[in-house]
Parts: C-alpha cells; sequence; structure tokens
C-alpha cells in the first residue's frame, strides 16, 4: 500500500538528491569556466540552475503521483475482487437452500 508518509519520504528524498545534483552541475559549469577563463555571469547559471531543480521537481511530482493513482487502482480492484467473492459465496448459498427446499418438498410427497 501506498501512504502519504511514503510519499513525502520520496519527495524529500529526490528534492534533495536533485538539489544536491543542481549544485555539482552549478560548481562543475562553474569550473569549467573559469578554467578557461571565461567570465561567467552569476544570474544567468543561478537562472539555469533554477530551471533545473524546477523541471526535477514537476518530474517528481508527476511520478508520485502516478504511484498514487496505480496504488489507488491496486486498492479499487482489491475491494471489487472481495465484493465479487462474497456475492458468489452469498448466490451459492442460497442455490444450496432452494436445494435444500425442493429436496424437502420431493421427500413429503
Amino acid at each position: 500500500m501506498f501512504n502519504l508518509t511514503q510519499l513525502t519520504s520520496r519527495l524529500t528524498t529526490q528534492s534533495s538528491s536533485l538539489v544536491k545534483t543542481g549544485l555539482v552541475a552549478a560548481t562543475l559549469t562553474l569550473a569549467s569556466f573559469s578554467s578557461q577563463a571565461v567570465e561567467i555571469d552569476a544570474s544567468e547559471l543561478l537562472v539555469a540552475v533554477e530551471q533545473n531543480i524546477t523541471q526535477a521537481s514537476q518530474d517528481a511530482l508527476i511520478n508520485a503521483k502516478q504511484e498514487l493513482i496505480l496504488s489507488l487502482q491496486e486498492q479499487i480492484s482489491q475491494q471489487l475482487y472481495s465484493v465479487t467473492e462474497i456475492d458468489e459465496a452469498a448466490i451459492a448459498f442460497e442455490i444450496n437452500e432452494q436445494n435444500l427446499v425442493v429436496t424437502q418438498r420431493s421427500e413429503a410427497k
């Protein structure tokens, strides 16, 4: 089963790793540019990192939503299967009762 605690935990873990990945990418980009003696505008770098983090966060939310939907579908399927089993048992019980009544009537004659 899927619950809110697991969802929060996954989002926190994914967000944490996304931030780390963004910082590593920013550091490598900055190191690459400085090693080539190219002047870089920090605001452009921050915008790029922000866009990457935003996209990664949106992807994480989409994945979490899909997992939640799949979990709900599984729970609904299990409940429908249980209801079907109960209905089948009730029908079998009713048939047995009718057979018993028919048998008793035929023995009474």
